[in-house]
């Protein structure tokens, strides 16, 4: 049986999904905000659930991503999600 390969706007659904259970992105400042950080969660995460928040908006409107915004969506989530293994907030995958 021919395994099926999802379509942009699944993947990209899919990604979002993964990055919101990897990564403390709901998570108040005071857990964020440690007495010592490697880089800054707070803005990371702040700058991550933006990137997020618009591609759940643009997935409702209809929009379909290509494999270049998918592809920068998932780099990015890697580089912060090193960040926030560094600073105890996230686990190694």
């Amino acid at each position: 049986m021919p395994r099926h390969h999802p379509t942009a706007p699944e993947a990209m659904q899919n990604l979002i999904t993964q990055i919101r259970h990897n990564l403390p992105i709901e998570q108040p400042d005071a857990y964020l905000c440690r007495a010592h950080c490697v880089g800054c969660p707070k803005k990371l995460m702040e700058y991550l659930e933006t990137e997020i928040l618009d591609w759940e908006a643009a997935l409702e409107r209809g929009d379909t991503p290509t494999l270049g915004d998918i592809n920068k969506l998932a780099k990015s989530s890697r580089k912060i999600h090193t960040v926030m293994v560094k600073n105890g907030l996230a686990e190694p995958l």
